[in-house]
């Protein structure tokens, strides 16, 4: 927790001060402690500092501690030595595999980000939402329609409040308002609370579409 919070506020001296007792306290060997400081290590920009708890003990350090390393890089620019530890890695779960679609389109390389999504075994809602959500960033709208749209199609997911938004935000700018007419309806029948986020992408997407009265009667329903 307290290397969190050290990573939240960016107390860069008093995350260093927590990782020397760490040590001297032989806690390292913890996987939770080890993943949390190089989380914190990779948000404060210090990439070779985040590798060498990794690596310092390689063998007490588990998917969750590479995963970790892994998006540290991403955050950081550093693309081509995450590319590196995620070939190396000596083992990888699906979490493994988000890292490194989120970071790809994170850094606006869609080409890799999609190359990698596809070659997936196993996807989850964080690998959808990655690609997703990374199509809308880069403008790319029908193409993240078109993942969504395989995304229901395998019916093994279902898409949360983050990805509704995303998708409406795609609908917004193409104008396809039978899919966001379809998304509202999905919203209601499966009683999907409503939030400022979600509430904001309706109102935008029929605004957008050309459904002011729709776009009324919803801002209206908010207020």
């Amino acid at each position: 927790m307290l290397f969190k919070a050290c990573k939240l506020v960016q107390a860069v001296e008093e995350g260093l001060q927590i990782h020397a007792h760490v040590v001297k306290q032989q806690l390292s060997e913890d996987g939770h402690i080890r993943s949390a400081g190089i989380q914190m290590y990779a948000c404060f920009g210090l990439g070779e500092e985040a590798r060498r708890i990794l690596l310092e003990d390689a063998a007490s350090s588990d998917v969750v501690c590479w995963n970790a390393m892994i998006d540290g890089y991403m955050k950081c620019g550093d693309v081509e030595a995450a590319k590196e530890l995620f070939e190396h890695m000596p083992s990888k779960n699906v979490g493994s595999w988000n890292a490194m679609v989120s970071g790809f389109a994170r850094c606006g390389m869609l080409k890799d980000a999609r190359g990698l999504f596809d070659s997936m075994i196993e996807r989850d809602e964080i690998s959808w939402s990655a690609m997703i959500d990374g199509y809308v960033q880069g403008g790319y709208h029908k193409e993240a329609l078109e993942v969504f749209n395989e995304m229901q199609k395998e019916k093994i997911v279902s898409p949360s409040k983050f990805v509704l938004s995303s998708v409406l935000a795609a609908c917004a700018n193409v104008g396809a308002l039978d899919q966001g007419k379809w998304v509202h309806g999905y919203i209601k029948k499966n009683s999907i609370q409503m939030d400022a986020v979600l509430g904001t992408a309706l109102v935008d997407m029929y605004a957008k579409c050309g459904r002011l009265d729709m776009a009324w009667v919803l801002g209206y329903a908010e207020e």
